[in-house]
């Protein structure tokens, strides 16, 4: 049976097994969250936490978790990215520019403790499976256009609430990845193309 447990993201070890780095023999950690933020895009996704908070819905860390040396260990089997972003948040600020850093001292860290899916040792190999499945033949990315229609439809939502254009924009890009110019840009492309 799997249980829940909040954690704090700065003592979940990231998975040195995980495929998006094993095949690079990274010695430590350390080694992983540099090639996350040099080429997995980890700043950004930190930056979206640092404006946003740590939302999870959907979207939970399944964490391993082992007794070693008389101490509970744990290990991101799925979410090694969030769990990567939120260390650098609250342990490598020099990363982030001193405006940003600014906004991180105001953070206190137990406001993103991560409520994780925890995975014990004699279910690791299902959990591995269903993982790996997931990542494999899972979610399908929305298309171009249905990005459109998903900002155009919450964009009229709020206006016909009385909403702002630009507070409306505003709030689209809070629950997505995209700037306010990238919504803008959408719905500019999502008028032009009912229009034709």
């Amino acid at each position: 049976m799997i249980k829940s447990k909040l954690l704090d993201p700065r003592k979940i070890e990231l998975d040195m097994n995980n495929p998006r780095f094993s095949l690079f023999n990274f010695e430590n950690e350390k080694e992983v969250i540099d090639y996350l933020f040099k080429y997995e895009d980890i700043k950004t996704l930190a930056l979206q936490i640092i404006k946003n908070g740590y939302i999870t819905l959907g979207e939970r860390v399944i964490a391993l978790e082992s007794l070693k040396k008389s101490k509970m260990k744990y290990v991101a089997l799925e979410g090694n990215r969030r769990i990567a972003a939120l260390k650098i948040i609250f342990t490598e600020t020099n990363r982030f520019s001193s405006a940003d850093r600014k906004k991180i001292e105001k953070l206190n860290v137990k406001d993103f403790f991560v409520d994780c899916d925890i995975v014990d040792e004699k279910e690791e190999d299902e959990a591995r499976f269903k993982i790996t499945a997931k990542h494999i033949d899972g979610i399908k990315a929305w298309n171009p256009t249905d990005k459109r229609v998903f900002y155009c439809n919450l964009f009229t939502q709020y206006r016909v609430n009385g909403v702002s254009s630009k507070n409306a924009s505003k709030a689209i890009e809070k629950v997505t990845t995209k700037t306010q110019t990238q919504i803008k840009n959408a719905l500019g492309w999502s008028r032009f193309l009912s229009i034709i």
